[in-house]
């Protein structure tokens, strides 16, 4: 599994890029490399929502913290029901990891994101 960062937090990083990462994972063709997409970093580099279209398939995990701050789901700018929204076309059915530094309450900042990462379609 490989995960694209940003270059804002990691200086000097080699992929930084969702789309590049899935290029890779696809030019490589074999079942047991898979992409590590992790939303936060993914809103850092600015790219667009729907950097995963067609290629759910080639994720193998995906990570929510919300920008800015990279603190709990919620508590920034991700529209996270659109994102959840675009997992659930793509046909995602692996599971998100949550990867933020709590803000507040450590057991209230889960609880808040439990809430945001409700799947808007059910």
């Amino acid at each position: 599994v490989s995960e694209p960062v940003n270059d804002v937090d990691h200086a000097g990083a080699y992929l930084v890029s969702t789309r590049e990462g899935l290029d890779i994972v696809e030019a490589v063709g074999l079942p047991n490399v898979r992409l590590l997409w992790d939303i936060y970093h993914s809103n850092v580099m600015k790219e667009p929502l729907d950097v995963i279209a067609g290629r759910a398939h080639l994720i193998a995990h995906v990570q929510a913290a919300d920008f800015p701050g990279r603190h709990q789901p919620g508590t920034g700018g991700i529209d996270w029901p659109a994102y959840l929204a675009l997992l659930e076309r793509e046909g995602y059915t692996g599971l998100m990891g949550l990867e933020y530094r709590p803000e507040g309450d450590h057991a209230q900042s889960i609880r808040q994101a439990a809430a945001t990462l409700q799947s808007p379609l059910g």
